[in-house]
C-alpha cells in the first residue's frame, strides 16, 4: 500500500463487484503495511448511509 494507485487496486478487487455501495476503512502501519479492512458500512446501489 506504499502508493495511492497500490491502494486503488487493492479496493477496485476487494470492493469491485459489490451490488452495493460500501463505506469501509483500511488500517496501515507506519510502514503503510495494511494490517486490516473493515466494512463499516452497507448501502443501496447508489447510497449508503454513515451512522456517527
Amino acid at each position: 500500500m506504499a502508493s495511492p494507485s497500490a491502494v486503488r487496486a487493492y479496493l477496485h478487487l476487494w470492493l469491485g463487484d459489490r451490488p452495493h455501495e460500501v463505506f469501509a476503512i483500511v488500517f496501515l502501519n507506519a510502514q503503510h503495511q495494511m494490517i486490516d479492512t473493515l466494512e463499516l458500512f452497507r448501502g443501496t446501489l447508489t447510497q449508503t448511509f454513515i451512522q456517527h
